[in-house]
């Protein structure tokens, strides 16, 4: 597969689908350039963003951008799949089983620049950490648009199933 430089070849090869080599492959041939993906990047001194640019029944195109010393809660969603690549910065993924150890981590993993990694949500329950020192701009694709997850608190030890957001929907065939 050709390398993908332009948020236009990205939509375009999403639109198409996974083809014979599947998405592992397509988001392997992501290569865009700060200047190309730049415009979709959101920034806040709360918490980390979720911004959709695509979004089907069958597919959703995220990117999140990450401040430093900011994480996702500790959830689950329910057996989707995804892919994440890392365009910028580092970002750490970890796995809990509240059940048998709480807020311990079960696994770490951390990702760099360039870096890619697949989400099989049988592993559990997991979050993002920002540990470095610089931003992180992570894009992630979702087979089975994520609507549900399961979320661990590890102050009261509960589960709750909660609503998906994002915080910016720039998808224009899919506004609402």
């Amino acid at each position: 597969m050709e390398s993908i430089l332009t948020l236009e070849q990205l939509h375009h090869n999403l639109i198409m689908g996974p083809g014979y080599e599947g998405y592992a492959q397509l988001i392997k041939a992501i290569d865009l350039p700060r200047e190309s993906y730049g415009s979709l990047c959101r920034w806040s001194d709360e918490r980390y963003q979720r911004i959709r640019f695509f979004d089907t029944d069958s597919l959703e195109g995220l990117m999140t951008c990450w401040k430093p010393g900011q994480s996702s809660s500790i959830h689950t969603y329910e057996h989707a799949i995804g892919w994440l690549k890392v365009l910028e910065g580092q970002i750490d993924w970890e796995h809990f089983s509240p059940e048998a150890h709480g807020a311990t981590p079960t696994y770490q993993k951390t990702f760099t620049t360039g870096e890619i990694g697949f989400l099989n949500d049988d592993l559990g329950f997991h979050r993002f950490v920002n540990r470095g020192p610089e931003p992180t701009a992570m894009l992630l694709l979702y087979a089975d648009k994520i609507k549900q997850w399961r979320s661990y608190d590890p102050k009261t030890g509960k589960i709750a199933e909660e609503t998906v957001t994002v915080d910016f929907n720039l998808d224009p065939d899919h506004q609402g």
